[in-house]
């Protein structure tokens, strides 16, 4: 699976690990979801309250957001910190992605939605062929984990 990295600007720049992240794309909002295990670093996170949450893949940015939320979650074995992100996008020429490895399916109401490998390049608007079928993308969520990273697509 590629590197992902998660960062938050702010007078410097905090690089942090994380467990998982999710992309929510739509064509009114962009969405960035993350938590990390790293909950000693609240402090750092709470310097950088105004800063811009920055996915990166293998060194490239994929994401960046303003920050919105910081949240502290502490259990009797486990603590994580979550930060969300929200931003308006820019809009961008619509192209056709190509999606592999379909997961899953799903129609209702007449509206299709799939689930396939990760398919960061896929933007609201674009086509997405998906074996003989295709979509324009209307929402776009992306989730990566340790164990899975996967593009869910909705017409």
């Amino acid at each position: 699976m590629p590197a992902f990295t998660a960062a938050l600007t702010g007078l410097t720049d905090l690089a942090f690990q994380v467990e998982r992240i999710q992309i929510r794309r739509s064509a009114t909002a962009l969405q960035i979801s993350v938590t990390s295990p790293e909950i000693e670093k609240a402090d750092e996170f709470a310097a950088r309250q105004a800063g811009e949450l920055v996915i990166a893949r293998d060194g490239a940015e994929v994401a960046r957001a303003p920050v919105r939320s910081i949240r502290l979650d502490e259990g009797a074995n486990n603590a994580s910190v979550s930060l969300d992100a929200l931003s308006t996008p820019t809009a961008s020429a619509p192209k056709t992605v190509i999606a592999s490895g379909v997961i899953y399916r799903n129609l209702a109401a007449g509206a299709r939605r799939f689930r396939c490998a990760l398919a960061l390049e896929a933007l609201p608007g674009d086509t997405v062929v998906i074996g003989a079928e295709s979509i324009i993308a209307v929402s776009l969520v992306h989730t990566i984990e340790k164990s899975r990273a996967e593009t869910e697509a909705s017409e």
